[in-house]
């Protein structure tokens, strides 16, 4: 038996080894870590014959990518000084100080408590609080006994949840560490609005590294969450109990791009399998299938006479995801996920010129998802991207109770534009012929 079929014989969960000394214990970190021997599973005919070459394009890209010693990396961050993740005033700064250290594996758990401890935001406290999980393998200890600090100050319910979701991840591998994951972070009550578009709406958080190749080099630039929010957009996912195991829409929210105010919507379809790894711990490995507008200009919607956009392109970016669904929020329509954590990798393209003058510093627009080949060079895209992500139950009623689905859509069910999410299908107010 080849490696290759031995791969795909075994479930993906099992490639989830125990991780050694000095590696990442968060669990979104340890599936990114399995892309260096990804194999796709028999999903390839639930695509179009152009999206099943992106998939296999993207599988030997990530396998590539994920191989050490390759290439000539450049690291490019926003900050180079990491106390800048406590002592700057700027949001963006600050975060993107923080995860400078995530990416050098910076034993620095003194700091990173101290981001949480002075963040005056709860985008900022959650921020700080997933980068000591990807860092606690540092001092465990100390980790364990910060994130039950704060799973007790009721006062903030938010951060006690992520941090009591911290410290099962961190648990993973004890004995019934998988089954304690699967059980309600929340004690709140929950309830899912029968008048929805879909059964869950939930607000993800993307961290990303986007690799360019320029030359005979690479350009490696860290994005965090906060500044990739300001880039690619804020997303949720859209997802519906009964088909709960295989289809997906994940929503982009961009704002910044549209010089009328207006807001940008991107939406993304999702498909594949899920191996169900108990009744409530749930691992999706996910492909999109999407035709999407390419701009020759390098920027998203600027179009002129020397820069035509190419419309309809097939593109793809992968997903996968672990998700816990306790039985607490289970209906007769399927499960409901209360949490998830997950990897994504994909194609893209930006003008090295824009990469460059900015020393890294790209803004909404600047960067174009992509398939493997530029349509409008017709030479390889320029860029992989990829990174974790991470979501959990949020959104509340007047009453204090979770709600699953509370926020507006913009899309029907299939992740088609519907702009206003009303039915009408109005198309984008700016570049209304290209999405």
């Amino acid at each position: 038996m080849t490696l290759a079929t031995e791969l795909q014989q075994r479930p993906i969960e099992d490639l989830l080894a125990p991780v050694g000394r000095g590696e990442s214990l968060d669990l979104a970190d340890r599936l990114l870590a399995t892309l260096a021997q990804y194999e796709i599973p028999d999903i390839l005919g639930l695509f179009s014959p152009e999206v099943q070459q992106e998939i296999i394009k993207s599988r030997t890209a990530m396998r590539k990518i994920f191989r050490r010693g390759e290439g000539s990396i450049i690291r490019r961050v926003f900050s180079a000084d990491p106390q800048n993740c406590v002592r700057s005033h700027d949001p963006k700064a600050r975060d993107q100080a923080l995860w400078s250290l995530v990416d050098r594996n910076a034993n620095e758990l003194g700091l990173v408590i101290k981001s949480f401890e002075t963040a005056q935001t709860a985008r900022a406290r959650m921020s700080a609080l997933i980068s000591l999980r990807k860092l606690a393998h540092h001092d465990l200890s100390r980790a364990r006994d910060f994130f039950g600090s704060a799973t007790k100050d009721r006062t903030d319910i938010d951060s006690a949840e992520w941090a009591e979701l911290c410290l099962r991840e961190l648990a993973f591998d004890a004995p019934g560490g998988r089954e304690k994951l699967g059980l309600p972070v929340s004690d709140r009550d929950a309830v899912t609005l029968g008048s929805k578009q879909f059964d869950l709406t939930m607000p993800l958080h993307f961290e990303c590294r986007a690799v360019t190749t320029l030359a005979n080099a690479s350009v490696r630039t860290v994005i965090s969450p906060y500044w990739f929010s300001q880039v690619f957009g804020n997303a949720m996912a859209l997802i519906n109990q009964q088909s709960f195991s295989s289809n997906l829409t994940l929503e982009k929210q961009v704002e910044g791009l549209h010089k009328d105010g207006s807001m940008h919507y991107e939406h993304f379809p999702f498909t594949g399998e899920t191996t169900e790894m108990s009744r409530t711990l749930h691992l999706h490995n996910y492909w999109a299938e999407t035709k999407r507008p390419f701009y020759s200009s390098g920027t998203t919607e600027v179009v002129d006479a020397a820069h035509p956009v190419t419309v309809g392109v097939p593109m793809t970016f992968f997903r996968m995801a672990m998700t816990a669904t306790p039985e607490k929020y289970r209906t007769e329509k399927g499960p409901m996920p209360e949490s998830v954590r997950g990897i994504f990798f994909g194609f893209g393209d930006i003008k090295p010129e824009t990469l460059m003058a900015r020393a890294g510093r790209i803004g909404v627009g600047d960067f174009q998802i992509a398939p493997a080949i530029n349509p409008a060079t017709n030479r390889p895209s320029n860029t992989v991207y990829y990174g974790t992500f991470w979501g959990k139950l949020t959104d509340t009623d007047e009453s204090g109770r979770l709600v699953t689905n509370k926020r507006d859509v913009h899309c029907d069910s299939s992740g088609k534009l519907d702009y206003h999410g009303d039915g009408a299908h109005a198309p984008d107010p700016i570049r209304p012929t290209d999405w």
